[in-house]
């Protein structure tokens, strides 16, 4: 079994190597999920060919990122990360990122076609949107965040995803947005409840880095070695302290 590792809601994101938001068919009366952590928007295209171009004349953006206290900035307070948007009539609709320099992560793949269709069923759900391949990431960052608790670190929000279960001979896939994030593993739970910085995890040997930020898409496969519980974390500044870490339990460890 393959376990796409990502937060419940799945995640708005620039998707890592390989992966696409493949188009949504819903029916009238549904809506569409986006969640999100900070530095991105969320862009209603024009048409096709807007949507196909990544060309945001013309477009409305219906909410986004506006302020971080990384740089001394107040957060807007409409913005939640979180934006549900109903289908109200049958269409075609697309939606996209347009933040960095006029659509770069749009042009990356941060974007997804919605197909409201009169022959979909529809039951008022909502479909979170997610990469086809998941997506290793956190969302959402509380506006309680200020620059003080950042220099400290004196924060900790919980996971921003579930406890996995898994078996040997699973494989955990981690998908993620190159230059952004990377991937450490340890069977210590301190590490989890503390989140440790690059720096302290050089000389200790209880935690280990499977990728960088140039990797984009790692595989790890649950061996029969393996302990009952193993912590995956990203450790880019603040990321595991936003709540970037997830436990997986293996049922079947020795």
């Amino acid at each position: 079994t393959t376990h796409f590792v990502q937060p419940p809601h799945g995640a708005w994101t620039v998707p890592g190597p390989g992966a696409v938001y493949e188009d949504l068919v819903i029916g009238v009366g549904d809506k569409v999920g986006f969640e999100w952590a900070p530095y991105h928007d969320l862009v209603l295209m024009s048409d096709t060919n807007a949507y196909t171009n990544c060309d945001f004349n013309n477009s409305i953006t219906l909410t986004g990122w506006q302020g971080s206290p990384l740089g001394g900035m107040e957060w807007d307070m409409n913005y939640t990360g979180v934006f549900e948007w109903e289908a109200t009539q049958v269409g075609e609709y697309g939606f996209a990122c347009s933040i960095d320099y006029g659509g770069v992560h749009c042009n990356a793949g941060q974007k997804i076609k919605v197909v409201v269709s009169a022959d979909a069923s529809s039951s008022g759900t909502t479909h979170w949107v997610a990469p086809n391949k998941g997506v290793w990431t956190f969302t959402t960052v509380p506006t309680t965040l200020t620059a003080a608790n950042v220099e400290s670190l004196d924060f900790m929000y919980p996971p921003a995803i579930s406890t996995i279960t898994a078996k040997v001979g699973d494989t955990l896939e981690f998908n993620y947005a190159l230059y952004f994030h990377n991937l450490y593993v340890t069977a210590e739970r301190r590490h989890f409840d503390n989140c440790p910085t690059m720096a302290t995890t050089m000389e200790d040997e209880s935690i280990q880095e499977l990728a960088n930020v140039e990797v984009g898409d790692y595989k790890y496969v649950i061996g029969e070695d393996s302990p009952e519980r193993l912590y995956f974390l990203c450790l880019m500044p603040l990321h595991c302290n936003l709540g970037h870490r997830v436990e997986v339990y293996i049922e079947d460890a020795n």
